[in-house]
């Protein structure tokens, strides 16, 4: 949809805009982000009106991201606790892991 007759923009350029690497964050900031400037101002509150919506998206997207991962860590930590300290006794390892057990092997083969 056209919001902007002067200058030819579209709702679609206004939001590539906003979400782009310059981010612009005003009606003025977006006019100069697309190269032109503004003429008659009728556009002006629904331009203003978009950029708070991407900018809402956005947010909304960001946070999303946020509370996946969270989520996700939250899931990890769950099945994947902690393991105990190794120490130098590999008999006394609380995890059975596979380094001790081959250091127990090489503690015992020693002797």
């Amino acid at each position: 949809m056209i919001v902007c007759s002067c200058n030819a923009i579209s709702d679609t350029k206004i939001r590539d805009s906003v979400t782009s690497e310059s981010c612009p964050r005003t009606p003025g900031a977006v006019y100069r982000c697309l190269g032109c400037s503004p003429n008659c101002g009728r556009c002006y509150a629904a331009v203003q009106s978009i950029i708070k919506q991407a900018l809402g998206q956005a947010e909304e997207l960001a946070h999303g991201h946020a509370a996946a991962l969270k989520h996700f860590k939250e899931e990890w930590a769950m099945a994947h606790p902690p393991q105990a300290a190794h120490t130098r006794d590999h008999s006394a390892c609380p995890a059975g892991c596979d380094c001790c057990a081959a250091a127990r092997h090489a503690d015992t083969s020693d002797q």
